[in-house]
């Protein structure tokens, strides 16, 4: 990175606050039960096609005894105690979540991984992604997050989004769900000013 240009105020319990390891463990468990999409799905006995009376009679034919086709034993047949679509997701407190993002950004923060700059730097001159992986390389980033703020006219730079369609890098607006998990998953949080700023009022009071 470049060398720093100008100083800006941060909370020092936002920025420095204490390093929960089991409380951004917590938070990264919930976010990944969250978004598990829940919907596989298998038909049991009662939902295969097919007869449902005996297949031949119990005794008298010298065979093995067998039920109806579309027991769980038989080739075709309906499965034992089948999965069904079901939602994973479960509420976790607000004020945890908070404290684990505050816990994230710190321990960004402390590894040198995070960076603030001005709001104006967050573009490229051409949308390629030639650009966005020699500045990548650059920086010696494996993967990083871009926030800028929701603000129409403070969108997040159209041709930095149009060069970085790929999963290492990822880009959120400051008022949007940002978690643990989505800090945490990329080597490099790059944000801007204004976003710092946000995060210095919103998780004062929690999110």
């Amino acid at each position: 990175m470049s060398e720093p240009i100008k100083l800006i105020e941060l909370e020092h319990r936002i920025f420095n606050a204490p390093i929960r390891n089991d409380v951004m463990h917590t938070c990264v468990i919930w976010r990944r039960a969250c978004l598990r999409q829940g919907n596989k799905c298998m038909k049991s006995k009662a939902e295969k096609r097919g007869s449902g009376r005996k297949i031949r009679p119990q005794k008298g034919t010298g065979k093995a005894r067998v039920g109806q086709i579309r027991a769980p034993h038989r080739r075709g047949g309906g499965k034992s105690h089948p999965p069904k679509p079901r939602d994973w997701s479960y509420p976790l407190n607000s004020k945890i979540q908070a404290f684990g993002l505050r816990s994230a950004l710190t321990a960004k923060r402390k590894q040198n991984e995070l960076f603030i700059i001005q709001n104006e730097d967050l573009k490229l001159n051409t949308p390629t992604l030639k650009e966005l992986e020699n500045i990548k390389l650059r920086n010696n980033w494996k993967s990083v997050l871009f926030i800028d703020t929701e603000a129409p006219e403070r969108n997040l730079s159209q041709t930095l989004m149009r060069a970085g369609k790929k999963p290492t890098v990822n880009f959120y607006k400051a008022d949007q769900f940002l978690t643990v998990y989505d800090v945490l998953a990329h080597k490099a949080v790059v944000m801007t000013e204004r976003a710092a700023l946000y995060y210095n009022e919103i998780l004062k009071r929690g999110l």
